[in-house]
């Protein structure tokens, strides 16, 4: 886990519509296995999460967004001893947020 974690957003209405923009920053951080020869750091990265919807009435509300929506990925291990035959280009043992890319929805929100 990083020792460095903040994050920004902005949300806006007017009317119907509505958005967020948000900024999730994540210090570096470091591996250090058992053989100082294979410590690796990993750089800080900035996610980005928006999102638009638009109230239709008061029971209906269409949102389309994403997590992380420029798919950004944490830094990929360099040494070959930590990487294992290939199997773990990231890595397992040190994580600053998940090695999964980006997310992306369509929500529709019905209020009865």
């Amino acid at each position: 886990m990083p020792h460095q974690k903040g994050y920004a957003s902005a949300r806006y209405e007017l009317g119907g519509l509505n958005a967020l923009v948000r900024a999730n920053y994540y210090g570096k951080v470091r591996f250090r296995p058992d053989d100082p020869a294979n410590d690796e750091e990993f750089g800080a990265k900035v996610l980005f999460d928006v999102n638009v919807g638009y109230r239709f009435n008061k029971t209906v509300q269409l949102t389309v967004g994403a997590d992380n929506v420029f798919d950004t990925f944490p830094d990929k291990q360099q040494k070959a001893a930590n990487i294992s035959f290939g199997r773990f280009v990231y890595s397992r043992n040190v994580s600053q947020f998940g090695q999964n890319g980006g997310f992306y929805y369509t929500r529709l929100e019905l209020a009865l």
